[in-house]
């Protein structure tokens, strides 16, 4: 069974304002997502994770997290630390 919450928050005018913007990048994404989705059914064409990728630039995905740790690993890349002088406070 499904169930849901509502929270009634207490926002400065700014926080409101900055929450609006929020919500308003993500409806533009999801519906650009939506149209883009249509946009292959119409024409009978399917679009997964891979192709995605590839149209982004990002490299195809691993099929699971252990060929992703190994991928890692073989590139002889390092974890990289958060920039904390950049984070917002």
């Amino acid at each position: 069974m499904l169930s849901g919450r509502r929270y009634l928050l207490d926002l400065s005018p700014e926080q409101g304002e900055m929450c609006e913007e929020f919500g308003d990048i993500c409806r533009s994404v999801w519906n650009t997502a939506l149209e883009q989705r249509r946009e292959y059914r119409r024409r009978g064409a399917w679009m997964n994770y891979v192709p995605r990728t590839r149209c982004s630039g990002a490299p195809p995905a691993a099929s699971s997290p252990r060929e992703t740790a190994r991928a890692k690993r073989s590139s002889g890349a390092k974890p990289q630390a958060a920039d904390t002088a950049t984070m917002p406070t």
